[in-house]
C-alpha cells in the first residue's frame, strides 16, 4: 500500500489545489470530481481492489433497488440475500484466501498486484457500510439512493476508504447531495485535525513502532520492565496510529465541507471496558451495538424470561464478531472473547450494584482507569502477537526480573525512545485537559495568536520528528 502521501510536502499542496478546484466546481457536479479522485486514490494504494469495491458497489446499488421497490415478503429475501453475498465477499477475500493458501498462486500469477486482489484495501469497512445501507432502508430509516454515482461515492469517498469510519446511509448521504459552501469554520476545523492526526501518525506512533515490533516479533528476547514499557508503548502505538488516520479523514473531508463520524473519544480514560467501547472506535462500535447487540438481546429478552441469556450471550457474540471481523487468526478470535469476558463481568457488576448511578471519587476512579489500561494492554498483546503461543512467552517473561531498558535501546536509539515517551506524555495531558475541561478546552475559541502559535509547532514537530522511511507509513487498521 502506497501512503506516501502523508509527506506534508505532498499533502499540503495537494489538498489547497484541491480544495481550490473543489469549491469552483458548481455544487451539483461536485460528487463527480469527488469520485474521480476517490477512483484515483483508490487505485494509487490499492490497484485492483477497485475492481472488487465496483461489484460491491453495483451489487448493493441493485439490491436497495430492489428492497425498495418489492412487497413485504420480497423484500425481507432481497434484504438477506444481500447481507449474505456481502459477507461472502467478506470471508471469501479476507478469510478464505488466507485458509486456503492463495497467496503463493497468486504471487506467480500476478507478482507485486496480488495483495491487491486477495485483500482488497477498505473491503471490511465498505462492506459493513453496505449491510447497514440495506438494513436501515428495509426499516424505512433511510431512502433508497437512486443515483448510481452519490452512491458509488458514498462506498468509496477516499479520507475514509482505508480505515473508515464506518459511515451511515442516514448521515452522509444527504451530504454528497448537498454540499456546504466554502466556510473559514471548516478550514480551522480540518486543518486542526489534518495536523493532529499527522503528529500522532508520523510522531507518535511511527516513532513507538520499531520498540513495538522489537518487542512483540522477538519473544523470549526481552524480559521485565522492558516488556512493560514495550506493552504500555504498544497501547499508545496502536492508538495514535488509529486515531491518526481518523482525524486525517475527518480533517481532509471538513475542508471539503463534509462531517464524517468521530471515531475517538479519549478511550483511554475509561475505566470499564463497557465504558471503552462507548469511546474507541465509535463507527464499529455503534455498528456492533445496532445490528448484533441490540438485535441478540431483544431476541433473547423475548425467549428467555429468566434474562440470563440476554444478559451474557449478546456481548460473547458480539465481541466475537469484532475479533474475527479484525482478522484471520486464533488471536483475533481470543482477543475478542478475551473483551466478552471483561465487558460482561462489568454487566453483571454492574446489574448487583445496588447504586449503579453513584461515581467513584477522584482516587477510586484514576485506580479503575490504571487497572482498565492493564486489561486492554495485555488484549493488544493477543492482538498484536503472531501467535498465542508468541503472547503467552511475551507474558511469562514480564515478570521475570530485569531493571534495564539498555539492551532494547541498543536496537532503537536512545533519541527515538525519548521523543516516544515525550509524545505520548504529551498526547495524554491533552487528553486529560479535554476530559477535565470539556468545552471550555475549544481550541477553535483560542484567540487567533495562540491557535497560529499551534499550528507552526505542530507543523515543526512533523516536519523534524516525523518518520517517513519506507514501510512506516503503513496503518495497522488499513490491513483489516
Amino acid at each position: 500500500m502506497n501512503l506516501d502521501f502523508l509527506n506534508p510536502i505532498l499533502l499540503f499542496p495537494a489538498l489547497i489545489l484541491f480544495s481550490v478546484a473543489y469549491y469552483l466546481i458548481p455544487a451539483r457536479y461536485r460528487w463527480t470530481i469527488l469520485l474521480a479522485v476517490s477512483i484515483a486514490f483508490l487505485y494509487w494504494v490499492g490497484s485492483w481492489s477497485i475492481i472488487i469495491l465496483f461489484l460491491n458497489i453495483l451489487l448493493n446499488f441493485v439490491v436497495g433497488l430492489q428492497i425498495n421497490r418489492q412487497q413485504s415478503s420480497s423484500r425481507k429475501a432481497w434484504l438477506i440475500a444481500g447481507i449474505v453475498v456481502n459477507l461472502l465477499f467478506l470471508f471469501g477475500f479476507k478469510y478464505f484466501s488466507s485458509l486456503l493458501g492463495l497467496a503463493g498462486w497468486f504471487e506467480r500469477w500476478f507478482g507485486g498486484q496480488a495483495a491487491s486482489i486477495l485483500f482488497p484495501v477498505g473491503l471490511s469497512f465498505y462492506t459493513l457500510q453496505s449491510i447497514s445501507y440495506l438494513v436501515d432502508l428495509y426499516k424505512g430509516l433511510i431512502p433508497v439512493e437512486k443515483h448510481l454515482g452519490i452512491f458509488a461515492l458514498y462506498q468509496a469517498f477516499f479520507p475514509k476508504i482505508i480505515s473508515g469510519p464506518v459511515e451511515r446511509g442516514k448521515k452522509l448521504l444527504p451530504q454528497l447531495h448537498n454540499p456546504e459552501k466554502f466556510s473559514l469554520e471548516n478550514v480551522y476545523g480540518g486543518a486542526t485535525l489534518l495536523l493532529v492526526g499527522l503528529f500522532k501518525k508520523v510522531v507518535v506512533a511511527d516513532h513507538l513502532l520499531p520498540f513495538v515490533n522489537e518487542i512483540v516479533e522477538e519473544p523470549g528476547t526481552y524480559q521485565g520492565v522492558t516488556l512493560v514499557v514495550g506493552l504500555i508503548f504498544l497501547g499508545f502505538q496502536i492508538f495514535a496510529d488509529f486515531s491518526g488516520y481518523t482525524d486525517i479523514a475527518l480533517g481532509i473531508a471538513q475542508l471539503l465541507g463534509i462531517r464524517l463520524t468521530p471515531n475517538f473519544k479519549r478511550p483511554y480514560l475509561s475505566d470499564n471496558l463497557v465504558e471503552f467501547w462507548n469511546r474507541w472506535h465509535l463507527s464499529f462500535s455503534t455498528w456492533l451495538r445496532d445490528y448484533i447487540f441490540y438485535p441478540l438481546r431483544r431476541f433473547w429478552l423475548h425467549k428467555n424470561s429468566s434474562g440470563v441469556a440476554a444478559l451474557i450471550l449478546p456481548p460473547l457474540i458480539t465481541m466475537l464478531a469484532s475479533g474475527i471481523w479484525h482478522g484471520t487468526g486464533w488471536t483475533f478470535v481470543v482477543w475478542g472473547l478475551y473483551h466478552a469476558l471483561f465487558y460482561t463481568l462489568v454487566i453483571v457488576f454492574r446489574n448487583r450494584k445496588r447504586d449503579a448511578s453513584a461515581k467513584p471519587g477522584l482516587f477510586k476512579r484514576i485506580m479503575a482507569i490504571l487497572v482498565n489500561f492493564g486489561v486492554l494492554t495485555f488484549g493488544w498483546l493477543i492482538f498484536r502477537s503472531e501467535s498465542l503461543h508468541s503472547a503467552w512467552v511475551i507474558f511469562k517473561n514480564i515478570f521475570v526480573k530485569s531493571t534495564t531498558l539498555e539492551a532494547i535501546l541498543r536496537q532503537i536509539g536512545r533519541v527515538d525512545y525519548l521523543i516516544s515517551v515525550i509524545s505520548i506524555l504529551l498526547i495524554l495531558s491533552i487528553e486529560i485537559l479535554i476530559e477535565v475541561r470539556g468545552e471550555r478546552f475549544n481550541f477553535a475559541k483560542w484567540p487567533a495568536l495562540a491557535r497560529w502559535s499551534v499550528y507552526l509547532a505542530i507543523l515543526l514537530a512533523i516536519t523534524l520528528f516525523g518518520v517517513y522511511q519506507k514501510g512506516a507509513g503503513t496503518f495497522i487498521y488499513g490491513s483489516f
